[in-house]
């Protein structure tokens, strides 16, 4: 069945709890594992975590990774000549930038947007 997003589908799994009729849970991201884990409703994957090839490692016995994306700036080259060239630069910049992202609450786009920099966003 399809659902919005990460967010969406977890709450369906929170709700149906031990009655879920799924077997596989395709489309959490890694900003939902930690709640997902507490909900007690998935069991141990048996993929063993060195045989999972992803940037940065993995270390999960539970959940396993089935792609991976980047996140990118969208941005208008006619406005912005010299964009930031890493998100580094972005938030070291003293331009005051304006970025708009989806809603953290209840979206994993907008999660994962505030994830990558939340050090610097709750200084």
């Amino acid at each position: 069945m399809a659902l919005e997003d990460g967010v969406s589908l977890l709450n369906r799994l929170r709700m149906e709890g031990k009655n879920s009729k799924a077997d596989v849970v395709l489309g959490l991201d890694n900003n939902l594992l930690d709640a997902a884990s507490k909900t007690g409703l998935f069991a141990k994957s048996g993929v063993a975590a060195d045989a999972v090839n992803v940037p940065g490692g993995w270390n999960n016995d539970t959940f396993v990774p089935f792609d991976y994306g980047y996140f990118a700036f969208v941005y208008d080259k006619n406005k912005l000549k010299n964009p930031p060239q890493s998100l580094k630069e972005l938030v070291e910049s003293d331009q005051n930038w304006r970025v708009i992202y989806q809603d953290p609450r209840t979206s994993t786009p907008g999660a994962g947007s505030v994830a990558m920099d939340a050090k610097s966003l709750w200084r």
